[in-house]
C-alpha cells in the first residue's frame, strides 16, 4: 500500500495553496535567533556579520541592551511554545507531525534542526519563518538555509514564504508593541528600519 499523504492547506494564502505531505513529516519553525547568555553576544554578533568580528564597543553596546532585559531574550522559549501549539493544532486536525526549531544566527541553527529531523526519520518538512511577511534578505535566507540542509539529508522540503494574510494574524494584531520594555531596550538607535534587537552589520 502506498504511503498515506496529508494535504496541508495554507489558510489566508492568496492562491489557497495546498501541500501534499507524506508522513512521517515535521514542521520547522524558523526565526532570527538571539544569544543564549551574555557570553554568547560576541559570537552571535559575529555570525550576523558573516564571520567578521564586530568592534568591541559595538559588542559592549549590544551586551548592555541584553543586560537591561535580564541578560537574554525569550525568543527561543517563545518559539518552542509556538512549535508545541502547532503540533497540537495539527494533531487535533488529524495531521500527526513533529516540530523543530531552527534559528538563523544562533543555536539551534536551521541546519541543525533539519539534521535532527532527518535523524528522527522525518521524510518531509514544512518550513515556516515566523516573520509573516516575505523578504528576500530575511525569509529568503531562512529558506535557503533550510533547502541546503534538506538536500544534504535527502528530505522533501516545502516552505510557507508568507502568512501575513492569515485571518488569525489579522484579527489578532494589536495596535501597539506587545512589550514596550523589550522594545525600548532592544530597539537599535540607528533608525526605525532596523528590527528590534538586531545590531548593525
Amino acid at each position: 500500500m502506498p504511503p498515506r499523504k496529508f494535504v496541508v492547506r495554507i489558510c489566508g494564502d492568496p492562491g489557497n495553496a495546498a501541500l501534499a505531505m507524506t508522513p512521517p513529516f515535521g514542521v520547522l519553525l524558523m526565526a532570527y535567533g538571539s544569544p543564549a547568555t551574555l557570553r554568547d553576544v560576541k559570537a552571535y554578533y559575529t555570525h550576523i556579520r558573516g564571520g567578521r568580528t564586530p568592534p568591541a564597543e559595538q559588542v559592549a553596546e549590544l551586551r548592555a541592551r541584553y543586560e537591561r532585559i535580564g541578560g537574554r531574550s525569550p525568543l527561543l522559549e517563545i518559539t518552542w511554545r509556538q512549535a508545541a501549539g502547532v503540533v497540537q493544532a495539527l494533531g487535533q486536525a488529524g495531521l500527526p507531525a513533529r516540530a523543530y526549531v531552527g534559528m538563523k544566527h544562533a543555536p539551534p541553527f536551521i541546519a541543525e534542526a533539519v539534521a535532527q529531523a532527518a535523524g528522527d526519520g522525518v521524510r518531509a518538512l514544512l518550513a515556516l519563518a515566523l516573520a509573516p511577511h516575505y523578504s528576500r534578505m530575511s525569509v529568503g535566507a531562512y529558506r535557503a538555509a533550510a533547502e541546503e540542509a534538506a538536500a544534504r539529508h535527502g528530505l522533501t522540503l516545502s516552505c510557507i514564504e508568507s502568512w501575513h494574510l492569515h485571518p488569525g494574524l489579522i484579527s489578532g494584531r494589536r495596535p501597539t508593541w506587545p512589550d514596550p520594555v523589550l522594545y525600548r531596550e532592544l530597539a537599535p538607535p540607528s533608525g526605525p528600519h532596523q528590527r528590534a534587537g538586531v545590531p548593525r552589520p
